[in-house]
Order: structure tokens, then sequence, then C-alpha cells
């Protein structure tokens, strides 16, 4: 999955929660259905009722039609049509001549350019729904969210890394109003574009408007670390701790290293002893032996000690147990 591509390339915690909790899969069967579901379908022969003329018929006069907004019209109903029974060929040809006859206004030739990079996207023609996306941006008119953010998904279809960001921050520029979803959106595209500043604004601000979604503050501990901001990181997941939002094992062991990492390895050392003490960790020889390295830098030779005796024993580990003879040596406990 591209998931595990980005993630393991990333190396960072949180990473697949990331793209994982945004829900958001690129080229995926879903995006088609949502794709679809977006195109203004018209139940088969209802927008018909009463017209005199057949869809064959209609076909065979189109050519002959002069009136510009009849032209129009009757090209974007075809187009509809052969939308709806999925001949997506047929239903290009049709969009193509309903706009090149200028016969409707701007906001219908926005809706036609809309549908007609859709149906781009169903056939996975990414080139062409960014070129039909960006002539519907072009139309003087207020541009809408769903425009911007069908655009940069499209841009990242075809690996257009540079304008994905760049059609994102046009959004941002534009002060269109997101709702809670589209934000996610962005921030999807935002992070696998590597825009990772951008990233942080928008968890910024879905954590203050979701406070009680545990994923948003891990995701934005994961962003900070991205940026190689550890101190950052570690203060984000330390108030998320006092607030009690939920933490994975993964989460806690993060906590903990980045409170030894940034110069605290008693903290380091209590949160992991903690959770180890509240069942949030399973006792492992690894989560003891971790225990024991931070006592260990945190000079409490005694705890170390314990610690130590716990992993080897857990273990099994024969290098643990002359470790540990080592260390009792030293402190003269023959």
């Amino acid at each position: 999955m591209w998931t595990d591509r980005i993630c393991h390339s990333s190396g960072m915690p949180g990473c697949t929660a990331l793209v994982l909790a945004l829900g958001i899969a690129v080229g995926s069967a879903a995006d088609e259905g949502q794709y679809r579901s977006k195109i203004l379908l018209v139940p088969d022969g209802e927008w018909a009722k009463g017209a005199e003329l057949s869809i064959e018929e209609l076909e065979l006069q189109l050519g002959r039609i002069e009136d510009v907004y009849a032209k129009s019209s009757s090209g974007r109903h075809l187009a509809r049509h052969y939308v709806q029974r999925k001949e997506y060929d047929k239903a290009i040809q049709y969009y193509k001549e309903s706009l090149a006859a200028q016969g409707l206004s701007p906001i219908a030739n926005r809706e036609m350019l809309r549908e007609l990079a859709q149906v781009y996207l169903l056939r996975k023609d990414y080139a062409s729904a960014v070129q039909s996306l960006e002539q519907a941006l072009a139309i003087h008119l207020v541009a809408e969210v769903a425009d911007y953010l069908l655009l940069a998904r499209a841009q990242h279809h075809v690996g257009n890394y540079v304008d994905v960001v760049a059609t994102l921050d046009a959004m941002r520029q534009a002060s269109l109003t997101l709702d809670t979803e589209q934000m996610r959106q962005a921030l999807a595209l935002y992070y696998r574009a590597g825009a990772y500043a951008q990233s942080e604004e928008l968890l910024q601000r879905l954590v203050e408007l979701q406070p009680d979604e545990a994923q948003h503050w891990h995701l934005l501990a994961a962003v900070y670390l991205q940026q190689d901001k550890k101190k950052q990181a570690l203060d984000q997941l330390a108030l998320a701790r006092g607030k009690r939002v939920p933490f994975s094992e993964r989460e806690l062991l993060l906590l903990a290293n980045l409170q030894a990492v940034n110069n605290n390895p008693y903290g380091a050392a209590q949160t992991l002893e903690g959770a180890l003490a509240q069942h949030e960790i399973p006792a492992s020889g690894a989560s003891y032996r971790k225990l024991f390295e931070f006592w260990l830098q945190a000079r409490e030779q005694d705890k170390a000690r314990a610690a130590l005796e716990q992993a080897a024993q857990l273990s099994g580990d024969t290098e643990l147990y002359l470790y540990l003879a080592q260390l009792q040596m030293e402190q003269q406990q023959f």
C-alpha cells in the first residue's frame, strides 16, 4: 500500500497513523465511488420527460442545431446520459461539444468542467482532469473549496507535488472556509507533498476544534518530528498526557524516548515505569531493558539494577545476565 511506502521511507512514528486516520486513499475504489457520487446524474429519461426527441434523435440533430444555447444544453444532457450509462468516452465527447458551443452561463460551464474532470478521474486520466479543473478555477466566479481539493488530488496523482502545495496555498490565500473533513483532506495532501509547516498549522487548528480527537494530538507530534522539532513534539505529547488523551503503547514509548532525548531520562523512566504499572505497556524483556537504560542514564543505580533483573528474567537473555553480574560487581554486591 502507498501508506507503507510513505511511512517506510520516512521512518517516523505516527506516520502510518497519520495517513490511515485521515481515511483518504488516492486512486482507490472508494475514490471512484466518491467521484461518481459527485456527478450530477439524472435518472434515465427523467430530464427528457415530455420531450419530443429521443436520445438517438437528439444525437442525430445535434450537429444541425444552430442556436448556441440549445446546442450547449443538448450536449450537456447527452453527456450526463452517457455518464449514467458509464459510457465515458461519449460523455467526454458531448461535454467538450457543449463547452465549445459557449451557449451556457459561466456557472453552468464551471459545473460541466467539474463533471468532466470527475469523468476523467474515473478513467484515471489525471492529466486531463487537472486541465479541466484549472479551467474551472479560471472562470471569474467565487471559487469553492471542493474545486481546489479535487485539483490538488488530481495533481498528486500525476506526481506534481509542487503544484499540489501551490493549489492548496492558493485555497488558503482565497480565505475560503474549510469544514473539518476538508481540513483533513488538505492535511493529507500537504503531508504527502512534504509540506510539513502547512500540515502543522492545520493540525493545530484541528486540535483546537476537536480537542477530544486523540489522533490530532499524536499526528501533530509526528509532524513536529518530521521537522526535527523534538522539543515541540515532547511538549505536545506531555500536554496530551496531562489532558488524559488516550495513548497507544507505541505513543507512550515515543513520549518516554522524547523525554530522554530532551535530557530528561529520569522523566522518561518514570513515564515508562508508570505505563508498565498501569498495564498500558505489556511487561516484556524489551520494555524492562528500555527502563533499565533510562534509569542508568538518570544515574539511579538501584532502580537500573532492578529493571535489568526483570529484563533478564522475562527474556532469558544470557547477555543481560552477564551485564547484571557486571553491574552487581561494580556496586560491590557479590
